[in-house]
């Protein structure tokens, strides 16, 4: 067999990945390893995924609700497969998962047609989601976990002090305590959302253009249940960096079923993505990585006027329900 490994894996998991391979008569061409517990397995006829999950729990509970998904006519993500067989390494439990052939044109926040595309498919996935049952049903707080960020960036405002000006940190630390407020205020207006199974990390690389020009919309690890809203707030804040005006925000079917929401308003402004950056850079070490560092710190510098006016058109609009 003239089969190829790059640096990652050891012996034992070669083994156990050959045996499943040869169970079911697929003979290897290459493997090559694109992040931890994830690979890319080439055979002579066809290209898996590979991918180690945490438990055995986790893993079906994705197949399942793949497989779900497709039931219902969601065709725009991948399946796992039956064969070859699951295995377990190193407490890790792997499986086989369909490869989606990408397109050269990938998926941009950037692009007008990508924003709009990408709420399409969130809002056609968040219908076929609705209905799926074996999930825990209160498994997702999205306050909880941005009063966590906003307190963790506030304790690390004495590393970054050395990159960004306190007045600059202390106006978007103002922005994160006023949107915790206010959703904590109309908390009830969160939960009132239809609920579904959310995606949780509508980042820009979860979206894949296929080969074809399709549009899929890919890795469930961070599925829970709860309202939708939750996905579009954090669709929003990623695409706030690059829409034009608020008027296009509004535009949006998605985000304009949601312009009387107070709740959603106020967590509007919240600088999840500002927040969440910095605690990264400071958690993993990243102030050596400049390029990275750089762009982080523009996003915190050169937007924060343009940011900061749209936060100031939302307290506007919520100062007119209070008092209308």
């Amino acid at each position: 067999m003239n089969s190829k490994f790059d640096k990652g894996g050891d012996s034992v998991f070669r083994t156990r990945l050959l045996h499943c391979l040869d169970h079911a008569g697929i003979p290897l061409k290459k493997i090559m390893k694109l992040r931890e517990n994830v690979y890319l397995v080439y055979s002579y006829k066809d290209i898996f995924i590979l991918k180690g999950f945490a438990n055995k729990n986790r893993l079906l509970l994705q197949k399942n609700f793949t497989n779900y998904l497709r039931e219902t006519g969601f065709t725009q993500s991948y399946i796992f497969y039956d064969e070859p067989a699951n295995f377990k390494h190193s407490n890790s439990y792997f499986a086989w998962i369909e490869y989606i052939h990408p397109s050269s044109e990938k998926f941009s926040y950037k692009q007008v047609k990508d924003r709009q595309e990408g709420l399409q498919l969130l809002t056609k996935y968040h219908l076929a989601a609705a209905d799926f049952e074996h999930l825990n049903k209160t498994t997702y707080n999205q306050l909880k976990k941005w009063k966590e960020r906003l307190s963790l960036f506030k304790k690390n405002i004495q590393v970054l002090e050395k990159y960004v000006s306190q007045k600059i940190l202390s106006a978007w630390l103002y922005w994160g305590y006023w949107a915790i407020e206010g959703m904590e205020k109309y908390e009830h207006l969160l939960w009132d959302d239809i609920h579904t199974v959310i995606h949780g990390d509508v980042a820009h690389h979860n979206f894949l253009r296929k080969t074809n020009g399709e549009l899929y919309l890919i890795d469930f690890d961070l599925i829970s249940y709860g309202p939708a809203l939750f996905d579009y707030l954090q669709y929003g804040n990623r695409i706030l960096p690059y829409i034009q005006n608020e008027d296009e925000l509004w535009d949006y079917p998605q985000f304009n079923q949601y312009k009387n929401n107070r709740a959603f308003l106020y967590a509007l402004a919240f600088p999840a993505d500002i927040f969440r950056e910095w605690n990264r850079i400071v958690r993993e070490n990243l102030v050596h990585n400049h390029s990275y560092l750089h762009s982080i710190w523009k996003l915190t510098v050169e937007d924060l006027s343009k940011r900061m006016e749209f936060n100031e058109t939302l307290a506007f609009k919520v100062n007119q329900q209070t008092n209308g």
